[in-house]
């Protein structure tokens, strides 16, 4: 009987034993749970921002592709990163022709130094011009044009390109 009593009374810290590590293993699974769950809200969150940045990227894209006036980025060193059909149409520059090239290329030698000076300082001042230049196209042939160049910058306000639309 005190054999039984004695196995009775183990088996019953053992259970107590058991089902607390129960009750522990199942609040951490609780917490995991929690915690994958608002991963996965974040991720979804994450994965809709990025899909609405795509949608309007894909937009700006088809509009600088559409646009019926002459576009061109480049990048801060004046390396020209992007161009539109419509300055290939003007200006007669294939994209192979001019992306990796300076946009002096487009240089007529009409403006003289100190115009270029006024130019960019109005650029950085202001953040934009505008006024009239004269380029020359592929085949030699100078043209004059109404030109808009914008400094686009980064959140952190550093410019990081400029834009041309002319």
């Amino acid at each position: 009987v005190l054999q039984r009593v004695a196995t009775h009374i183990k088996l019953a810290r053992v259970t107590q034993e058991l089902e607390y590590e129960r009750a522990q293993l199942e609040s951490r699974v609780q917490e995991r749970t929690a915690q994958l769950e608002r991963t996965t809200a974040a991720l979804r969150a994450e994965v809709a921002a990025h899909n609405l940045a795509a949608q309007k990227l894909q937009l700006t894209s088809s509009a600088f592709e559409a646009s019926l006036s002459s576009m061109c980025i480049t990048d801060t060193a004046g390396v020209i990163v992007a161009i539109n059909a419509a300055f290939t149409e003007v200006t007669g520059y294939a994209p192979a022709d001019c992306l990796g090239q300076n946009i002096s290329l487009l240089n007529s030698h009409k403006h003289d130094a100190a115009f270029f000076q006024q130019m960019w300082t109005a650029i950085r001042r202001e953040g934009r011009w505008t006024g009239e230049l004269w380029n020359r196209r592929k085949d030699g042939n100078v043209f004059p044009c109404l030109h808009t160049i914008a400094a686009v910058k980064n959140p952190q306000g550093d410019t990081v390109n400029y834009v041309s639309v002319f």
